[in-house]
């Protein structure tokens, strides 16, 4: 395979993802109630999954960018903590595969408020979906905004947490950025409370890019 084959190869997939993530026209179909508690790292791994960008992020007292997911027998608990500007996302799986219509749960700042939506994530992009939830929370001060999720999603394997740009007057969500991944498996009643749900912290553009240079391997 000549060079000029693999450079298109190559612009074919950061053009689609750049085309592919942008998400416009969502509906709140569900507006959060007052968020009263502060979302934390407290009882992580001892009562629920926890990831965080950086590691050391404590949500109730800095910026930063936080995840959790609680398990319990009516559904999963969510928590999302992230900077006032722009939106986080938690995709959830039961298989470990991505991009195959997989429940997603939006937080989004508003001029003074939070905006609340659900999607599908297909491929690497957010289908709109109207799905309900038991109840949601939600608080934004400025700085940062936070969201308490109450979901009917008993089985769960992996959480990506992603954040992008909002423009609240739209509605209009800007391109995925991949943050972090919890997994939701191994045996909470870990006594350190760390944010260790990390697995993997690379971009959507360079996770396809390093899939596209295999792809392009093997054709060689």
């Amino acid at each position: 395979m000549n060079t000029r084959v693999l450079v298109t190869v190559l612009f074919m997939v950061i053009v689609a993802v750049n085309k592919a993530t942008a998400t416009t026209g969502f509906i709140m179909n569900q507006t959060p109630t007052p968020l009263n508690v502060a979302v934390s790292n407290q009882k992580c791994n001892m009562t629920k999954y926890c990831g965080s960008l950086p590691s050391s992020c404590n949500p109730s007292s800095q910026s930063c960018y936080f995840a959790s997911a609680q398990p319990d027998a009516a559904g999963f608990l969510f928590e999302l903590s992230g900077n006032a500007t722009g939106y986080i996302a938690a995709t959830v799986t039961s298989n470990s595969a991505f991009g195959k219509n997989e429940t997603t749960y939006i937080c989004a700042s508003g001029s003074s408020t939070v905006d609340f939506y659900t999607a599908l994530l297909n491929n690497i992009t957010l289908i709109p979906a109207n799905m309900s939830v038991p109840s949601v929370n939600g608080t934004n001060n400025g700085i940062i905004t936070q969201c308490l999720i109450n979901t009917t999603i008993i089985s769960a394997t992996l959480v990506n947490i992603y954040n992008g740009s909002y423009n609240s007057t739209t509605r209009d969500l800007g391109n995925l950025n991949f943050l972090f991944q919890i997994n939701v498996t191994p045996p909470l009643g870990n006594s350190t409370g760390s944010n260790d749900g990390i697995t993997i912290q690379h971009s959507m553009t360079q996770a396809l890019l390093i899939t596209a240079g295999v792809l392009v391997l093997a054709l060689m």
